[in-house]
């Protein structure tokens, strides 16, 4: 079915009842038909009005420059301006970009004349303009530091931080943040305690054990049991004859000889001397005998030990007087172990037998 001009097809009926909306559609003759198209009255939309235009945005007379002002509250960034100039000609966009101080801030958004966390933004002039970044401190990172004391004496031992926070003893476990860097842990192995080593530093030096707060960090220190040294072996050489030492002659020309009296070297200690020697010195006038003054002759180096308690006489030395010394009046003695090859505990009777001599 072909509407006319103004109309538009509708349906088909059969007598009232529709029988098809389509056009065309197809009829089947199995009777007489009488099939009538029916047509309504075309009723199109409403035409749209003609679209209407803003007005145009027509600088200002003049034409003015506007300034373009930016401020980082605090100083924790900078804003960049492209193209960055002192000012801006009409409907000029200026794209700004907002830079942290450093690592420790970020940009969380803009402020004045612009809004909102756009990174870079830009900004349209039509008047004076003011924009502020505003730069977040960024939360430090925390890592966790422990220390772990193991070991028979580990009770015993003592570990310190610096910076402050380890003090273990008590306080084993502090928390750094990543900014910290190195932390330097100082062990302290009081008497009792021996410590054995370190395990976890980044670097040892010396005694120290240094750590980069990069991460969780364990370190375990290690303190033994300290052994005891073995006792200092207990010794004491003495002469103990001559009660009365004498020198013959008494006096001597340079040169001369004196002869010392037989004598007896005693162990008053309670462990074998091992091996010592003997000198004969001459000393100043008074003075006690002392290894830096003139040996007469050589030593009776490498003697053999003396039991504890246990006593030795030696005869009598002929020694002679040097011709380099000047005549006067001298102190002439015997010293027991005058290399001090053994040490003793007591050292100040080793030199208590002497007498005077006159050197002519």
């Amino acid at each position: 079915a072909t509407p006319a001009s103004g109309s538009v097809f509708s349906s088909w009926k059969q007598g009232s009842t529709v029988i098809s909306t389509s056009n065309p559609t197809n009829i089947t003759m199995n009777s007489n038909k009488i099939i009538t198209a029916t047509f309504n009255i075309f009723i199109g939309p409403l035409p749209l009005p003609p679209p209407i235009s803003p007005p145009p945005v027509n600088p200002p007379p003049n034409n003015p420059v506007f300034s373009l002002t930016t401020v980082v509250p605090g100083g924790n960034g900078t804003i960049s301006k492209s193209p960055d100039k002192t000012s801006y000609s009409f409907g000029e966009t200026v794209l700004l970009f907002p830079y942290p101080a450093n690592n420790n801030y970020s940009f969380t958004g803009w402020g004045g004349d612009l809004s909102g966390p756009i990174n870079p933004k830009s900004i349209t002039m039509d008047g004076n303009k003011t924009v502020t970044a505003t730069f977040t401190l960024i939360p430090p990172t925390i890592y966790r530091l422990n220390v772990v004391k193991i070991g028979s004496a580990a009770n015993l031992g003592i570990i310190q931080s610096s910076p402050l926070g380890i003090n273990c003893g008590a306080d084993c476990v502090e928390y750094y943040n990543a900014q910290t860097g190195a932390v330097t842990l100082t062990r302290n192995a009081p008497l009792g305690a021996s410590f054995a080593g370190w395990v976890g530093c980044t670097n040892i030096i010396g005694n120290d054990c240094v750590v980069i707060m990069n991460g969780n960090r364990t370190v375990t220190a290690t303190f033994n049991t300290a052994i005891a040294p073995p006792p200092a072996p207990v010794i004491d050489l003495v002469v103990t004859a001559p009660t009365t030492f004498t020198i013959s002659p008494t006096t001597v020309a340079r040169g001369g000889t004196v002869t010392f009296p037989s004598f007896t070297v005693k162990n008053q200690g309670a462990n074998a001397s091992g091996s010592f020697s003997i000198g004969f010195y001459l000393a100043t006038n008074g003075a006690a005998i002392d290894p830096s003054d003139t040996l007469l002759g050589s030593s009776l180096a490498g003697i053999a030990s003396i039991a504890p308690g246990a006593s030795r006489t030696f005869s009598s030395y002929t020694r002679t007087i040097p011709t380099t010394v000047s005549p006067g009046t001298y102190t002439i003695g015997i010293m027991v172990d005058n290399l001090t090859a053994i040490t003793e505990s007591s050292e100040a009777n080793n030199n208590d037998t002497k007498t005077t001599i006159t050197v002519r």
